[in-house]
């Protein structure tokens, strides 16, 4: 079961593992980190986006298995609600977690935050990090997720182009195993 929550004390240990202490905004997130939350209002919250992600998720469940060509089961994971910019996880241990954001200005981000790690968690085999970086561009249809997001990834030229060339093979119906061939 995915289980979305707010623990100040991995907020601040995601925090201070995750920032980029160089960013011009480090100073200002510390700061922020300092401002309590009412346990009530992440409390509530929590329960909403998980109740919110249950409408999702089998339809995800079921779209990211077609593509990767295998029954995908929902493993006991934990999404932590943060305040800061980068969102890692840890799907290595017992305890695998990602994290999510807490504040947004759309709600279902959270939700394609979710779908985008969970892409990532799912994946059949380890591909090179720009290619892994990519596949989430599948996201992008909406019919087949629910969401729709416009799933931009990050800056990188090589990765911006494993997007299109994912995003063309995914829409001419390809699968996974296609793709692993692709990378070859």
């Amino acid at each position: 079961m995915l289980t979305f929550t707010y623990n100040k004390h991995w907020e601040k240990g995601i925090f201070n593992d995750w920032e980029n202490k160089e960013s011009p905004f480090y100073q200002l997130l510390t700061k922020e980190l300092e401002i309590a939350i009412p346990q009530e209002f992440t409390d509530q919250l929590a329960d909403k986006i998980t109740n919110d992600w249950l409408e999702y998720q089998e339809k995800f469940l079921n779209s990211l298995g077609k593509f990767y060509e295998k029954e995908l089961i929902m493993p006991n994971i934990t999404a932590y609600l943060i305040r800061g910019t980068k969102m890692p996880y840890n799907y290595k241990v017992e305890n695998m977690w990602f994290a999510c954001p807490l504040f947004t200005t759309r709600p279902d981000e959270r939700i394609f935050v979710a779908m985008h790690e969970l892409v990532h968690f799912f994946q059949p085999v380890e591909l090179p990090r720009l290619i892994k970086e990519a596949i989430p561009v599948i996201l992008k249809d909406k019919e087949a997720f629910g969401i729709g997001f416009r799933e931009r990834g990050h800056d990188d030229e090589e990765e911006q182009e494993w997007r299109k060339k994912i995003w063309k093979l995914y829409q001419d119906e390809g699968k996974f195993s296609d793709l692993v061939n692709l990378a070859k």
